[in-house]
């Protein structure tokens, strides 16, 4: 293993923890720490999107365990016009009747026209 892609596990780590650090936060009703975590979590992503990396970095993520994940991983991807793997994955959150992130999935969806 690379140094680069030592660097690039340890920052999906990193964004996988901001992201599920964000709904935590955001359940217990502290939204201004959550969105401290998004941010981070963002400018996580644009580091790797200016290194002209951003899909590889996102990828697996669009494919992580947590819900959370998927769905920040998601909705970055989106925000750079990586829209295929994006819809699919938040088609999938949407349509999860127990999921948290449900309900904000389907507005990002139909914000965006989809």
């Amino acid at each position: 293993m690379t140094d680069a892609d030592s660097s690039i596990d340890q920052d999906r780590n990193a964004f996988a923890s901001h992201a599920a650090e964000f709904w935590r936060l955001l359940r217990a009703g502290d939204s201004k720490s959550a969105n401290l975590q998004s941010d981070a979590a963002g400018c996580i992503a644009r580091l790797w999107s200016e290194r002209g990396r951003g899909a590889e970095f996102l990828g697996p993520l669009l494919a992580h365990d947590d819900e959370a994940v998927r769905y920040a991983a998601a909705a970055e991807s989106l925000s750079w016009g990586e829209e295929k793997d994006a819809v699919r994955v938040l088609r999938e959150l949407a349509q999860n009747p127990n999921g948290l992130v449900a309900p904000t999935a389907k507005l990002l969806l139909l914000k965006r026209g989809h």
